[in-house]
């Protein structure tokens, strides 16, 4: 049974619990497994979070009062597990934290957490240049106002890149932007700045290359997500290269690819 302590989601009301549960378990042919409930972190306001927890407590007191054994109590979800540890009871669920991206919780983690996604990495398929455009310059998918280096890599909505990016890749460590925003199997990028840019250069979405670097943090702000988000934004579509440390364990392609596909 789930109780709603003030997230405001799924589950009893708090004030209705005790009623609710009891005459539940008194049924024919079920069992109480637990009682559960998911408090709202509201940004780790540890006042707002003992007021929740004690109301789902109440709850689990009024039920051991009617008599009504509770095997499985559950209160604790990612924030609490990592910020909170009295709203520990006798299981917790974590959630976001398996994705290991701490910023997810405000505040420094109390464990140390190794994130899941590390790096999206994709490779320029094609690159050519450009004249600056006046005829036609309103119709244009952007503006060329001067001699530009435009360069394609096979990566985009399809894959999720509508919210994997925060505006620019880096290519030969550089980071160039993004024209236009991505289309449904590519995005193209403004490689003026790196004019010693090929095809078969790595060009990389979110992780590091060399010194610069674009994190999850930064893509998750500019699209408003929490951060495990971008992890989750990730389609199917894109490869899976899997590492323990450095090492590659296992790799898992991504079907009908073209040379210099996607992979995170």
């Amino acid at each position: 049974m789930k109780v709603d302590a003030g997230l405001e989601r799924l589950g009893v009301p708090a004030e209705q619990a005790v009623k609710v549960i009891t005459a539940i378990a008194e049924l024919p042919g079920l069992r109480l497994g637990g009682v559960c409930t998911h408090l709202h972190p509201a940004g780790a306001d540890s006042a707002y979070i003992d007021w929740q927890f004690g109301r789902f407590t109440s709850v689990l007191d009024g039920l051991a009062a009617a008599g009504v054994e509770v095997p499985v109590k559950l209160a604790a979800s990612s924030p609490l597990v990592m910020q909170h540890r009295h709203t520990y009871l006798n299981a917790v669920d974590p959630g976001s934290m398996l994705y290991g991206l701490p910023s997810s919780f405000g505040t420094p983690p109390a464990v140390p957490l190794r994130p899941v996604l590390r790096a999206l990495k994709a490779c320029l398929i094609h690159v050519k240049d450009l004249l600056p455009r006046e005829r036609f310059a309103a119709e244009a998918p952007f503006p060329v106002p001067a001699r530009m280096r435009l360069g394609i890599i096979p990566l985009g909505t399809a894959d999720g890149m509508a919210s994997l990016h925060d505006g620019r890749v880096l290519v030969r460590g550089r980071a160039v932007p993004i024209l236009a925003g991505p289309s449904l199997e590519h995005t193209r990028v403004d490689l003026t700045a790196v004019p010693d840019a090929r095809v078969g250069d790595e060009v990389v979405v979110i992780g590091r290359q060399g010194e610069a670097e674009i994190p999850p943090s930064a893509v998750a702000a500019r699209h408003r997500l929490a951060p495990h988000g971008v992890a989750l934004s990730v389609r199917e579509r894109v490869a899976r290269v899997y590492l323990s440390g450095e090492q590659v364990v296992s790799v898992r392609t991504r079907l009908g690819t073209t040379s210099g596909g996607p992979t995170a």
